[in-house]
């Protein structure tokens, strides 16, 4: 892998920035490795609404899959807030493509939150409201007829439709296996890089079908996308609830401040009695307070706990990230651990900033996994070049001053998003 031809790639994204650090002399050796090919990095584009998602989960938000997906979706509002995420969450140099994903937009204006943030702004309203503005009160509109038989699957205006309509069509969202439905479509929206239509859709079903994992579902999607501030009610909602402690602690480490994080812990500590109750405290709170470990040097859970949360939860993100960072941090320099879990990471979540930045804050110098890690970027990069958190990876890792250009990839992002 050629350190001048990852630069190239990065030019032709208009990132001079990144293509300078890696025309500087030491980045050939820092980025030239080889990596194992990934299959699931080349599969082809599946008939099926459901399976494209399944590839964006590990592809993001790859031009070839977005242009087959968006087509089927059954309303101008769901692709209004796709085509949201995918100008906010991906690298665009085809101006054909950007123009036609901000021709989108233009019918839920109203519901997007500031240039280059992610997820839906209801501002005061309820999703019903939301909803019957947006589409009404009948069925929706036919799906644009496509040259190949693509599966559909059923969208908010569907949904919307059943819910409109009152009576045993109504009752019938609220059954258990169709809430479980639910909630696991808005959970693949929300993986497959797509967190504001994810959002719409768990906060519809949380409040107004009463699925209370549903709003769980939502705090994480919003969580991992940095916008835990439009979570309904914000982080008051939850104070009486099991996710308070949880999602509270999580945004401080996320805005750079974990000595808040570690300060709510110790003050919920105090009026619990804990560590005498921490046995069965929730799930995530473990998690967050095996992250502030890492940064403190205590081992307050044992790693044989995350990797049981993780083992239970396969879809949950934060759980994989801490338990990879665990690895580097505590994993012996020849351990291959760490590389077998950052494998296993973008298997089942794809790239983002966290997993790579997480993996080199926490791991030691002279690691043996470091060199083999730069290889998988650098494949990252020449696979998914659309993928900002591998080009920022990459700056950080390689630059001696990264700042500026991870600040170029923000605002590309930014500027995407606006007309």
């Amino acid at each position: 892998m050629s350190a001048q031809f990852l630069a190239e790639l990065a030019a032709a994204r208009g990132l001079t920035r990144t293509a300078a650090i890696l025309n500087a002399p030491d980045a050939a050796r820092l980025i030239e490795r080889v990596a194992d090919a990934d299959l699931s990095l080349g599969a082809e584009p599946q008939p099926d609404a459901a399976l494209l998602l399944g590839l964006m989960v590990r592809r993001g938000l790859d031009q070839q899959l977005v242009i087959k997906w968006i087509q089927l979706l059954e309303s101008s509002l769901e692709r209004g807030l796709a085509a949201w995420d995918v100008l906010s969450g991906s690298l665009i140099d085809d101006r054909d493509y950007l123009s036609a994903l901000r021709s989108f937009l233009d019918p839920v204006r109203e519901l997007l939150p500031a240039t280059g943030q992610r997820g839906v702004e209801l501002r005061g309203r309820t999703p019903s409201s939301l909803l019957r503005s947006q589409l009404g009160e009948g069925l929706p509109p036919p799906v644009p007829a496509s040259p190949s038989p693509e599966t559909v699957s059923p969208g908010l205006s569907s949904i919307w439709a059943l819910f409109v309509a009152g009576g045993d069509a109504k009752r019938s969202l609220t059954e258990s296996e169709a809430l479980s439905g639910l909630r696991a479509q808005g959970r693949l929206l929300g993986l497959a890089h797509f967190p504001t239509l994810s959002s719409l859709w768990l906060e519809f079903t949380s409040r107004e079908l009463g699925d209370d994992e549903s709003y769980s579902e939502l705090a994480e999607v919003l969580l991992d996308a940095h916008a835990v501030d439009r979570l309904p009610g914000g982080t008051a909602r939850l104070t009486e609830t099991r996710l308070a402690k949880y999602a509270m602690a999580r945004a401080a480490i996320d805005r750079g401040d974990p000595g808040a994080a570690y300060a709510l812990l110790k003050a919920i500590d105090v009026l619990t009695l804990a560590p005498v109750l921490r046995k069965n405290e929730d799930a995530g709170v473990q998690l967050v307070r095996a992250e502030l470990g890492l940064r403190t040097g205590d081992r307050p859970v044992p790693p044989a706990r995350v990797e049981e949360i993780v083992q239970s939860n396969p879809t949950w993100r934060y759980a994989a990230r801490v338990r990879a960072c665990m690895a580097a941090a505590m994993c012996a320099l020849d351990s291959a651990s760490p590389l077998r879990m950052l494998d296993a990471y973008l298997t089942s979540f794809g790239n983002d900033d966290a997993i790579w930045l997480g993996l080199t804050e926490f791991g030691p110098a002279g690691a043996a996994w470091y060199a083999p890690m730069m290889g998988r970027l650098a494949r990252e990069a020449l696979a998914l070049p659309h993928e900002p958190s591998v080009w920022v990876a990459i700056a950080t890792f390689v630059g001696d001053e990264p700042a500026p250009a991870v600040a170029e990839i923000r605002q590309r992002l930014v500027e995407q998003c606006s007309n």
